[in-house]
């Protein structure tokens, strides 16, 4: 039980005549009278009150909750009594999660129900679990009130945010990719197969004129061919130090406390998705010094399911990463000639030349896609000019820093490995134009 501000003015007020005592006997005598009074409404009050028989609360919460986004919690409370329900409610989520924490009072008429929402904001993916629901039932008289514990402890799960994810599906549906940075790329591949004819368009190239037909029906047509849609694609990603970090503010604002392995896990479910559209057989890998986690190359509407079960609680760790031995697990479980998409960030001229090095080992089987971050901030203090001796020494880091990203972009380029490199916001719709470029010219 906890008194009410009510109660507390009330019993100060009753001890007003107390303080007449010395010159008015009667005065502590009255004053006691008061006070009793008050204690016996308060007993009456706290035994009016709702107690955790006549109150009943449903948690009503998205079954995946968005890391880095404010996921909206609803309350609908049910009050069994006849008598009013005045409380305030307070909901036992998980510590790290950051929310209102407004404890919004609501009222519930009798035999009625109320829903009472808040937003929650995870900061980062995994399994979590909220506690029960505490209410501070005010009682009918308003002099106390009643703490209530409701039973509605349940585990819950973060995801990576998938609201990316829902606006692509429903621009694509729209037709309006672009809206998202996703280019569109034509599919400029040749099949084997021949499909049909039909009217010459201004893209077509010169060679898919089917003269004949063109001399038979007096106007320009074109032959179409069947363009395989079934390849393959297997995305690796890096689990080792230097995914640990958070990113680094890009040109749409703070990341939120993302870090790099949030920024790729987006980037890698994007990808499932967009190749599982396209009829493409998606694999993964997790790897640090070999293949940690491991799932192989599938089709169809489960491989994104898959995809989302498996990375939504990776955490990247702080170890180092052994390129070589990981590239070469996956040459031995991957047979089919396939498109890796290897997302990683070497953080300093050894990895970066181990990187350069063990690509060539998907490169004798496959076609490998290395996927890096671009550091705004890195290159904004190569670029700056110094104003301090301690600013110099920084600006000179930063260079060499990207001078070494560029010769390793160069090298892998040169040996025939393509490269994206883009800031963590943008590196989910970057990677999906570079597959979609490679896949409508068949280089893989």
């Amino acid at each position: 039980m906890l008194p009410t501000s009510r109660l507390a003015l009330l019993l100060g007020l009753a001890a007003l005549p107390m303080l007449a005592a010395p010159m008015a006997p009667w005065g502590a005598g009255l004053g006691a009278a008061l006070d009793l009074a008050l204690v016996a409404l308060a007993a009456v009050d706290l035994a009016l009150a709702p107690g955790p028989s006549q109150v009943e609360v449903r948690r009503r919460v998205r079954r995946r909750l968005s890391v880095g986004t404010a996921n909206p919690v609803d309350l609908e409370l049910r009050n069994r009594s006849a008598r009013p329900l005045r409380a305030r409610v307070a909901d036992d989520h998980p510590p790290e999660f950051a929310s209102e924490d407004a404890r919004p009072r609501v009222e519930v008429p009798p035999h009625g129900a109320r829903r009472v929402r808040y937003h929650l904001t995870p900061p980062r993916r995994g399994d979590f679990a909220f506690g029960d629901v505490h209410l501070l039932a005010e009682g009918p008289l308003g002099l106390v009130h009643r703490r209530l514990r409701l039973a509605a402890a349940a585990p819950t799960r973060v995801y990576p945010n998938l609201i990316g994810l829902a606006r692509f599906e429903l621009a694509s549906r729209r037709a309006m990719t672009r809206e998202l940075g996703l280019r569109a790329v034509r599919r400029v591949g040749r099949g084997d197969e021949f499909e049909k004819l039909r009217d010459y368009l201004p893209d077509d190239e010169y060679r898919d004129i089917d003269w004949k037909a063109t001399a038979r029906r007096g106007r320009p047509v074109s032959r179409v061919y069947q363009v395989e849609r079934s390849q393959q694609v297997v995305v690796l990603l890096d689990g080792g130090r230097s995914m640990v970090a958070d990113v680094e503010e890009g040109r749409h604002g703070p990341a939120s406390g993302m870090t790099r392995m949030d920024a790729a896990v987006n980037a890698a479910l994007m990808l499932a998705y967009v190749a599982g559209r396209h009829g493409d057989r998606v694999g993964l890998g997790v790897f640090v010094d070999g293949l940690r986690r491991w799932l192989p190359p599938r089709r169809g509407r489960g491989v994104f399911h898959r995809f989302t079960e498996t990375l939504y609680a990776v955490r990247a760790a702080l170890e180092y990463v052994d390129y070589r031995e990981s590239f070469r697990d996956v040459v031995l479980r991957v047979r089919r000639r396939s498109l890796v998409v290897v997302l990683t960030d070497p953080v300093d001229e050894d990895a970066a030349g181990a990187l350069a090095s063990a690509v060539g080992v998907l490169r004798r089987a496959h076609v490998p896609l290395v996927v890096c971050f671009h550091d705004p901030g890195l290159l904004e203090a190569a670029r700056s000019v110094p104003a301090r001796p301690e600013d110099a020494y920084r600006q000179t880091v930063a260079q060499e820093l990207v001078a070494e990203r560029r010769r390793l972009a160069a090298r892998m380029q040169r040996g025939g490995v393509h490269l994206v490199e883009a800031t963590a916001l943008d590196l989910a719709a970057e990677l999906v134009n570079k597959y979609l470029e490679l896949k409508a010219t068949r280089r893989f």
